[in-house]
């Protein structure tokens, strides 16, 4: 009689077969998270907006510049 060939089982089959989880997973999880900020936008006080932005604008804008001569928006505006 011929003998069938089965097939060995794969150490760690389980977890091949379940890899979709973890990326279905991390889908619900920003879905999730893009749902929440469009809630929160959707709410919008235009006092705490600007507040925001004001803060944000002042912290990107001041500092000491890392390259001698000023910022590199005027060195590439000057050529």
């Amino acid at each position: 009689m011929r003998q069938r060939n089965r097939r060995k089982p794969r150490a760690g089959g389980r977890e091949s077969r379940d890899r979709w989880m973890i990326t279905y997973a991390d889908l619900i999880t920003l879905l999730l998270i893009f749902f929440v900020i469009l809630y929160a936008m959707s709410s919008l006080d235009t006092q705490k907006f600007n507040i925001v932005t004001g803060a944000l604008s002042d912290t990107f804008k001041s500092g000491n510049p890392v390259l001698e001569g000023g910022t590199a928006y005027w060195m590439v505006k000057k050529e």
